[in-house]
């Protein structure tokens, strides 16, 4: 939770006023600035998450991501007929072999939109977007 210091502006005459009045405040613990700068502890079902996705990124290394940055950059990979836009040095086989394991790892998630062209859509998995960022970006 986010902490805010209270200043009363009304009630003060001088600056030193106001500067007493903050240092009261940190001194008896009403406000802690560092309180606000804590991370909320995650669940231990986000925990789970966090370290199969981690170990997931690990284990297929560079290649893994930069699909996953790609794929979280676009939102969706739709392929089918045409291929969508890919990841700087992959070809659209490199491309899907990659989302497939991502797939297998449930860091992705694929819809057949299509059946009959063969057209899938690829993205990522909702219970991995809230760390996605942290991961692909740290």
């Amino acid at each position: 939770m986010r902490q805010q210091l209270l200043l009363r502006p009304l009630e003060f005459e001088t600056d030193q006023e106001v500067l007493n009045d903050v240092r009261e405040q940190i001194t008896s613990g009403a406000f802690s600035p560092r309180a606000a700068l804590v991370k909320p502890q995650c669940s231990p079902g986000e925990q789970s998450r966090f370290d199969m996705a981690k170990a997931a990124i690990a284990r297929y290394g560079e290649p893994g991501m930069t699909v996953l940055r790609h794929l979280h950059n676009h939102g969706k990979l739709a392929f089918g007929t045409y291929n969508p836009p890919l990841p700087t040095g992959f070809n659209g086989a490199r491309t899907r072999e990659m989302l497939s394991l991502l797939v297998n790892e449930q860091l992705v998630t694929v819809n057949i939109t299509d059946r009959r062209m063969g057209e899938y859509t690829y993205e990522i998995a909702p219970g991995m977007i809230s760390f996605m960022d942290e991961l692909l970006y740290a």
